[in-house]
């Protein structure tokens, strides 16, 4: 019997879904410069991109 080993922290709310972007050279700059001035994740900053949109279409 083999069981499988859990790598990471244990969450209640796991990121267990993938998307791919495809963008262009200047998007990649813009998100490049936003990673450099925050100190944030790639992943941070599209994700707090998208809480934004998501908020503001709520209202």
């Amino acid at each position: 019997m083999t069981t499988s080993k859990k790598i990471g922290r244990p969450t209640s709310n796991p990121k267990n879904q993938s998307k791919r972007l495809r963008m262009t050279e200047e998007q990649v700059a813009m998100l490049d410069y936003c990673v450099q001035k925050t100190g944030k994740t790639q992943t941070d900053i599209l994700m707090i991109g998208l809480e934004k949109v998501y908020q503001e279409l709520k209202k």
